[in-house]
């Protein structure tokens, strides 16, 4: 049993879970926690099922074996989906998702008016103050499309954070951005980390699971193969698995 903090309640666990497309197993017998103030990071190769897990505990996918909890208590798919339940986890996919034809400021705020029933002034000013916080206060009224991918990635996380998340879950945040916005959104999500929360993280960057996660988890073929702490796991890896995954993401093919 994870011991990593016994004292502290669980947000998010998946107990054998697996799931299924035709006859190959996507996911196949996988177990992860997730406690209150904690920051978990999920690694590996691409199409190992590291979304689909990470769908798959908000509602998004369905498994086909297994058990979801949440705060210790087994939920059913249909309760997955409910929107109750995902507002209590704010979710930041690579895509971002945000509304192309709505600007930053209304990306962030439609949310709390509409899901959360703010009043319409007090939304606004709490979505300016997270895009202010997370350094795009400025571009509050500009559109997607007028945005860098890396101002658009800080609206998404802004967007996930204003709803006030039990634990934010981000699905590789820094994919597909060059080396130098990567390299500040990571600083950006290390100084959240140091603010406090939960965080649930896929991502590549060891270096940066490394330094925000308390625990990490490498998957490979739908299955998890190692888990420990990240100093531990990722520089003593014990799988050729990830021997050869650390030896791929260091140079960079």
């Amino acid at each position: 049993m994870d011991q990593s903090h016994p004292n502290k309640p669980t947000l998010l666990e998946a107990r054998e879970v697996s799931k299924r497309r035709g006859t190959r197993w996507i996911l196949r017998s996988v177990n992860l926690r997730l406690h209150l103030g904690e920051c978990v990071g999920i690694l590996g190769p691409s199409g190992c099922g590291k979304t689909t897990l990470l769908r798959g505990l908000l509602g998004f996918e369905t498994f086909d074996e297994g058990q979801v909890q949440v705060n210790g208590t087994t939920r059913s798919s249909l309760e997955l989906k409910e929107p109750g339940f995902r507002r209590s986890f704010g979710f930041v996919t690579q895509a971002n998702n945000l509304w192309p034809y709505r600007t930053a400021l209304e990306n962030v705020a439609e949310g709390l008016i509409y899901g959360l029933h703010r009043p319409s002034d007090a939304a606004r000013t709490l979505a300016q103050r997270w895009l202010d916080r997370l350094g795009v206060g400025q571009h509050a009224l500009k559109y997607p499309a007028e945005l860098s991918g890396g101002e658009q990635q800080r609206v998404s996380i802004a967007r996930a954070l204003a709803i006030d998340p039990k634990a934010l879950l981000l699905d590789e945040p820094t994919s597909g951005l060059d080396p130098l916005t990567a390299g500040e959104l990571s600083e950006l999500l290390l100084l959240l980390r140091k603010e406090g929360g939960s965080f649930l993280i896929v991502s590549h960057q060891i270096d940066l699971l490394r330094r925000m996660c308390d625990r990490v988890y490498f998957m490979h073929d739908g299955r998890v193969l190692e888990t420990g702490k990240p100093n531990e796991t990722l520089t003593n890896p014990q799988s050729a698995e990830l021997v050869k995954f650390i030896a791929t993401v260091r140079l960079g093919w």
